[in-house]
């Protein structure tokens, strides 16, 4: 048995099956896991939290800015973006991520866990693709980079 850093969610609004999808679209590396308690054990640090909160923040603005509804704005239906359905998905984890109780839980040796806590520089396990700066960056110069730091 091992001691790692994990956040406790008990979603009320979606159900804890359907924020774990919403997070794992967003952060495809983070682990999760269900609790007997019907909740959701994200094992994440405090600092990759933020990271978590840094990210969903960006959507949570970005969908502040959009109209309310269709008649605000002088468009047609089918003008109106896309990116409304997506954020309106992802905005709601937002407002939950604040819910989240963090603790030490005991896990087995076996369990994935945050890449910060098994002692790696980079936090692989969270890395999202869809809102960070960083991936403006093509993947041959992040890998060139990754291997540059670590030599």
């Amino acid at each position: 048995m091992k001691s790692v850093s994990c956040f406790e969610l008990y979603p009320s609004i979606l159900g804890a099956e359907r924020v774990n999808e919403l997070l794992l679209e967003l952060f495809p590396k983070m682990h999760t896991s269900f609790n007997e308690e019907g909740g959701l054990d994200i094992y994440i640090t405090r600092q990759e939290y933020v990271f978590v909160l840094n990210e969903l923040s960006k959507l949570n603005n970005y969908s502040l800015t959009m109209p309310q509804y269709v008649e605000d704005i002088n468009v047609t239906l089918t003008s109106m973006p896309i990116e409304c359905a997506i954020v309106e998905r992802y905005s709601v984890l937002y407002d939950l991520m604040f819910e989240a109780e963090y603790k030490k839980k005991e896990v087995d040796n076996d369990m994935k866990v945050s890449d910060m806590d098994t002692g790696a520089k980079y936090a692989d396990m969270l890395i999202g693709s869809r809102f960070s700066p960083k991936y403006d960056v093509s993947n041959e110069c992040v890998n060139y980079l990754l291997e540059k730091t670590e030599d």
